[in-house]
């Protein structure tokens, strides 16, 4: 009997050290995936979360990973490419909702990947896909009070709608039911300026404020912010395209000022 308990007692021992050994070589290829990523190096990260989803697929960390990498692939990717990434990246993040419906950025990029497939479409779907951005946003909110991403998501949503002209909102309404009720530009300021307060060198967070505030003809808080985007050093892959944009936004104002 004492040597059977003791077969038993080392034959558990084992399956635990082995599942401690995998879950440890699936956290080293994320952690490998987050360092190429937080290099720009997107396609080499998509292969270390594959590996980590190939030894651990119940894992929520690398499917929303691998949601997040895909959208990063989709921004660098252009025409019917773009599109397959970003399927690519819904897929992931529906995934992660669906099997961890308490992790936070499987919301984030269910809301993420329907606002960028949106500007590919239009009529109903771009509809439909608008009412799912704001309310997975706000369960993503709902899940982190402080999740900077969530409330930039919310901004970019008011000032899209808000932005609708009256003929274009009738339209909707007759023959695609409506738009989502309730944007403002004012609401776009409140939801950006939080997403700063959380996360101030996110240059994209001052480059979306200063676009919303051109909307509002605010030119002087605009300037403000696309300087800040100017000052503020890179940290993600689309920093250049966004200080790019933020010059010929300022050259936009100035020669608005000189009318």
């Amino acid at each position: 009997m004492t040597a059977y308990l003791l077969f038993i007692f080392f034959f558990l021992l084992e399956i635990l050290l082995v599942a401690d050994g995998q879950t440890q070589t699936t956290d080293i290829h994320i952690a490998s995936g987050d360092s190429l990523a937080a290099s720009f190096r997107n396609g080499l990260a998509l292969r270390e979360y594959e590996k980590a989803y190939a030894l651990d697929p119940d894992d929520c960390t690398v499917r929303w990973k691998l949601a997040e990498v895909y959208v990063n692939l989709g921004e660098e990717a252009q025409g019917s490419k773009q599109k397959q990434l970003y399927l690519l990246a819904e897929k992931w993040a529906l995934q992660t909702v669906k099997d961890c419906p308490l992790e936070k950025n499987g919301h984030f990029f269910v809301a993420v990947t329907n606002g960028l497939l949106a500007l590919g479409e239009s009529g109903r779907q771009r509809i439909k896909r608008s009412y799912v951005v704001r309310e997975q946003a706000l369960k993503t909110i709902a899940l982190d009070s402080l999740h900077h991403g969530a409330y930039h998501v919310l901004g970019r949503w008011n000032r899209e709608v808000a932005g609708l002209s009256w003929l274009e909102k009738a339209a909707a309404k007759i023959i695609y039911g409506g738009v989502p009720p309730g944007a403002s530009y004012e609401k776009a300021v409140n939801y950006f300026k939080k997403a700063i307060a959380i996360s101030p060198s996110w240059i994209n967070h001052h480059k979306e404020l200063g676009i919303t505030y051109m909307a509002m003809g605010k030119w002087s808080a605009a300037k403000a912010e696309f300087e800040m985007v100017l000052r503020l050093p890179g940290t993600d892959h689309q920093d250049e395209f966004h200080k790019a944009e933020a010059r010929r936004f300022l050259q936009q104002i100035q020669a608005k000022r000189k009318l």
